[in-house]
């Protein structure tokens, strides 16, 4: 077949021509002279082809102009195996002899020496020229030298030869006689349809369907096409229909070889469409002298019918008669868009009435082509038209509120309603409703973090990409924490309703009600085993996409309370609650409180907390004060900085306490609101033993890190040699037991450990070796945690009985922990000593099997270790006696004070006095007070020397003590400046019979009202003072009254 120029695809018939009448021609030869091989399906005149192909490759074929048989043209053929590699498939190409008879040959060479000739019968079925069986004849030895001869004997009249040659020229072909037709061949070159590709066809009345295309074709026959002869005519065909032929049309005119003809129509008449519904149909059109058909494209055809379909998104994907929609829950009107279809429709659909529900209302507009809203429709009744569309939108409106439900019913002329059940909650606007679509909590809310600080409840999408539908959704099975709404008013049968799924198996929710959000009640348990259905989640779905489930709760008693929602890897939706009562404008939490279970008298501990702004205004800095409370006394106070609405801060403490026993600790917020956290520790008396450090605290083990000892697994044995360079420990001294200091959360986790300790002179390591080490056996129970980074504890405490006398060379200590689970302990570790500790660890089932198994491994620091070194108490002593008499003075309270740290005694019946110092390397100030005297004091106490001893005179309290005064330090010319002074009262004094002067180089320079003094005790006066002259000057303060006459050390103001 000829090149054939198409506008379209084509599907190939192989080599399927007409002919015109035969002519015999006999003998009959053929030397391929001249011949085209520029396309698949070529062939010489008379002669046909079989096209055979693998995978876009063909068998190629070479027209060769010289080199024949005769020396002249012959015809060169490629190789039958067509692909690469792997992917080799053999084929079939033929090239077909015109019909033959009697003896028949023809001269073959190779071109390679895998060259090879086949011939084999072919006959011919409608438009396509088919392979038989091989042709039984002897085929000569082939050369790549020389041209040979294939004969074939006594050939039937009219066979059809076909020669499948591999890697050979062929040549020379002869025949007693052959048939040679002229082949008759045509190809449509262009097709306009009436109607686009997939276009809607609608049938009329009758179910008839006329359309038509209009077609040019071309000769690519070798002879004259005239109208009526046979084939010459084009077909339409409905290839979904098995190829049914729909329309035909003769070509009008005679074309010439080569010649295309002028546009004519081929009209196509289907009838019967009656059914309603699309008929979504292939059409093709064919020309029927060699059977090539061209694709041309689908229509949509429908029965002259409307079809009411309906759809409730912008998909357009209609639901079925009956479909519930639901509204949801909502406090503000809630619009769904419904679209009223007649898409698969061949004729108008008449709508003829839309009933709502109450509480429900709509609008309806036009839908253009392209789906975009037009104008709006006054109502029914109304058309749309074939394949149209109109949108209604129903609105569930808020003009009553409560539980919305009934039916919406579309009714149309000849059909059924169609009826969409309907559903939905209008919330109560002064009650809370939360359904997180807004992608937050609502405000005020407060979100607790786990005991690592992290927040595990957020608001996430649960649905799909085109409808999110965002819900609370907790991260993690374990811990369960909380979110907490903003306070609520609940009256007397109440109802609080929300939706609840799981996310995986063995979850829990908790619903929780407080009053200071400290305190919590439960008031409803979720579990998908609990005993009652109402408390059970779904288990319909899968990992990550249980369905969610109404829940409900009804027993919270009336009054104003917090409600929580505390679980673990599950989500809570469309939560409807109670009233809800204002945000207030200030709201605190202390949060993630850390409080020391254990602490010291007079040794500093740390409290750290977060505080939480929920309220709706910022905090200004200075508003706020944090103070740490012992026993509802006030032990330390620090100003918080400002937060912001929603916002949080973080701040640790110190205090030292001064009285032992158990103790209440409280951290309290006070200004423009309050807020506390509370704990009970126990403060242990100060011991007469040195605390002292080894190593620098610069950084903490990892999660699963080691230290001195590795809880990340089950057991582990450590070595530690601590340098005497870095023990501050002299010789000689008695240590008593140790410390490692961290922190850790709680974990019911226990784990038998000893330690062992020993001084060593060398620095090698010796291994698990501990012969003749002192030891320590125990406990380590990791149920309760405490302590952070910032805020580290007294993790492991051990002692030893007997002590160990330090030799003041380098300290071994070897530790060992078996342990019955896993758990992370944090320990204080000195990253400036990389070689001095080694471990190994394993989950092994003892500790020998461990120490048989397994390898050490250096750490790359050293474990901080705090040793308790025996020491004698220092003292201080003395007497205390009136300065006047002399006599003693039973009773009087003597305080030294360092900072922080105190010390107290008293006098006895002789006025003798003797404290204990423990922390005797500070100077400290001293206060000896006894009611009737003034308070004796005096500073720099030191016990560099050892302990002391201090005799005291005090004054009797009659006249005043001036106890502190504050003198600026400069002046300016005629600026004013105040003097402070704080005096103590003896006896009672009236107004006026006193005088506080300030002086000023003796002169008096300001003079302060003498206002009425109590008995014992303490006021505090201003003097108000404006220089007029340049220069130093000497000033003081003077209290003189009927008693003595006090003054203050003269002070210079520059």
């Amino acid at each position: 077949m000829r090149k054939i120029y198409l506008l379209f695809t084509a599907f190939a018939f192989i080599a399927g021509l007409s002919t015109a009448k035969a002519e015999t021609v006999s003998p009959y030869s053929y030397g391929f002279d001249g011949l085209d091989v520029s396309e698949h399906d070529f062939a010489p005149t008379g002669w046909n082809h079989i096209v055979d192909s693998y995978a876009g490759d063909y068998v190629s074929y070479t027209a060769y102009d010289e080199g024949g048989q005769d020396g002249g043209a012959y015809l060169g053929v490629g190789s039958q195996e067509l692909g690469y590699g792997w992917e080799v498939q053999e084929v079939f190409d033929l090239l077909v002899t015109p019909p033959v008879s009697g003896d028949v040959s023809f001269y073959a060479k190779q071109s390679s020496s895998s060259g090879s000739v086949e011939i084999y019968t072919v006959t011919k079925n409608g438009f396509q020229y088919e392979m038989g069986a091989a042709y039984e004849v002897e085929i000569p030895t082939l050369s790549t030298d020389e041209w040979t001869q294939i004969v074939i004997p006594s050939v039937p009249e009219g066979t059809m030869l076909g020669i499948r040659g591999q890697n050979v020229g062929i040549d020379s072909f002869s025949a007693a006689s052959a048939e040679i037709e002229l082949k008759k061949a045509m190809a449509i070159t262009e097709i306009v349809g009436e109607y686009e590709n997939y276009a809607d066809i609608n049938a009329d009345a009758e179910g008839n369907v006329t359309f038509k295309f209009t077609v040019k074709v071309q000769n690519t026959g070798e002879t004259v096409l005239n109208p009526g002869d046979e084939g010459y005519a084009v077909d339409i065909i409905n290839n979904s229909k098995d190829n049914a032929v729909v329309g035909t049309a003769q070509v009008p005119v005679a074309l010439q070889p080569g010649e295309t003809s002028e546009a004519f129509d081929v009209v196509a008449r289907i009838s019967g469409i009656t059914e309603p519904g699309e008929n979504y149909w292939r059409f093709y059109l064919r020309e029927n002298l060699t059977g090539v058909e061209t694709y041309y494209g689908w229509y949509y055809i429908y029965a002259y019918l409307p079809m009411l379909e309906v759809a409730i998104d912008e998909t357009y994907d209609t639901v079925e008669n009956g479909t519930t929609v639901d509204f949801g829950t909502s406090r503000e009107p809630v619009e769904k868009l419904i679209y009223i279809m007649n898409s698969d429709g061949g004729a108008p659909l008449n709508v003829t009435a839309i009933d709502m529900p109450e509480g429900f209302s709509y609008t309806l507009n036009a839908l253009t082509d392209n789906n975009e809203v037009g104008e709006p429709i006054a109502g029914v009744p109304f058309e749309i038209a074939a394949h149209g569309k109109a949108l209604m939108t129903v609105t569930m409106t808020t003009d009553v509120v409560g539980t919305r439900s009934g039916n919406i019913s579309i009714s149309t002329e000849g059909t059924e309603p169609f009826v969409m059940p309907v559903a939905g909650v209008v919330v109560d606007p002064s009650k809370l409703f939360v359904n997180f679509e807004d992608r937050n909590f609502p405000e005020g809310t407060y979100n607790e973090p786990s005991e690592g600080g992290e927040i595990l409840w957020t608001v996430a999408s649960v649905g799909s990409y085109s409808d999110p539908n965002y819900a609370a959704d907790h991260s993690r099975v374990e811990p369960l924490t909380k979110f907490v709404l903003p306070k609520m008013k609940v009256e007397e049968g109440d109802v609080m309703s929300f939706r609840a799924a799981k996310k995986n198996t063995g979850v829990h929710l908790n619903v929780l009600y407080s009053a200071d959000r400290k305190s919590w009640t439960t008031a409803k348990a979720i579990s998908e085993d609990a005993a009652d259905e109402a408390d059970r989640f779904s288990d319909e779905g899968y990992t990550n996409n249980y369905e969610f489930k109404t829940f409900t709760v009804d027993n919270i008693p009336a009054g104003e309370w917090y409600v929580a929602f505390e679980g673990g890897y599950v989500r809570v939706d469309d939560i409807m609650a109670y009233t809800m009562l204002e945000v207030p404008e200030y709201d605190l939490i202390v949060e993630g409180a850390s409080f020391p279970s254990t602490a010291m008298v007079n040794y500093a501990s740390t409290v750290s907390a977060t505080i939480v702004n929920l309220g709706k205004a910022d905090v200004k800095e200075g508003e706020l004060t944090a103070k740490i409370y012992l026993n509802d006394e006030e032990a330390a106070s620090a100003s918080v900085p400002a937060i912001a609405s929603g916002e949080s801060t973080a701040i640790d403490m110190a205090f030292t306490p001064h009285q032992a026993g158990a103790t209440t600790i409280r951290m309290a917020v006070e200004g423009v609101a309050t807020a506390d956290a509370t704990a009970e520790m126990t403060v242990a008396e100060e011991t007469a033993s040195n605390i002292v450090q080894v190593g620098e605290a610069t950084g903490f083990t990892s999660s699963n890190g080691a230290g001195p000892f590795k809880f990340w697994n089950k057991q582990s044995i450590t070595e530690i040699i601590y340098p005497k360079e870095a023990i501050g420990i002299p010789a000689g001294a008695k240590i008593l037991g140790l410390t490692f200091k961290g922190y850790h959360s709680g974990k019911n986790v226990q784990s038998n450990i000893n330690v062992y300790i020993a001084n060593e002179s060398g620095t090698a390591f010796k291994g698990y070796d501990v012969t003749g080490m002192t030891q320590y056996s125990g406990v380590f129970d990791m149920t309760n945690g405490g302590g952070s980074s910032s805020n580290p504890i007294d993790v492991i405490t051990v002692t030893f009985p007997e002590g160990i006398v330090y030799n003041g060379e380098n300290i071994r200590i070897v530790t060992t922990a078996d342990s019955d689970g896993y758990q992370t302990v944090n320990f204080e570790v000195d990253n400036n000593y990389s070689s001095a500790a080694q471990q190994k660890a394993s989950d092994s089932n003892s500790l020998e099997e461990l120490e048989a198994s397994a390898s050490w491994g250096a750490l790359s620091y050293m474990p901080v270790v705090y040793f308790a070194v025996e020491k004698d108490a220092t003292t201080i002593s003395g007497t205390v006696t009136a300065k006047e008499s002399g006599a003693a003075i039973e009773g009087a309270e003597v305080k030294l004070i360092s900072g922080d740290v105190e010390y107290n005694g008293t006098t006895d019946a002789e006025g003798h006095y003797e404290v204990n110092v423990i922390q005797d390397a500070l100077t400290y100030n001293m206060e000896v007070a006894k009611e009737g005297y003034f308070t004796y004091r005096s500073s720099g106490i030191s016990f560099a020397e050892g302990s002391a001893v201090k005799d005291v005179e005090m004054d009797e309290a009659t006249g005043i003590n001036i106890m502190s005064v504050s003198i600026p330090a400069e002046g300016e010319v005629n600026s004013t400046m105040t003097v402070k002074a704080t005096i103590e009262n003896g006896l009672e004094k009236e107004a006026g019979s006193y005088t506080a002067v300030f002086y000023v180089d003796g002169a008096v320079a300001a003079e302060a009202e003498a206002v009425a003094l109590e008995a014992f005790k303490s006021y505090d006066f201003e003097f108000v003072y404006t220089p007029h002259a340049e220069g130093e000057v000497s000033a003081y303060v003077e209290f003189k009254n009927e008693y003595n006459t006090a003054t203050s050390e003269p002070q210079t103001i520059a």
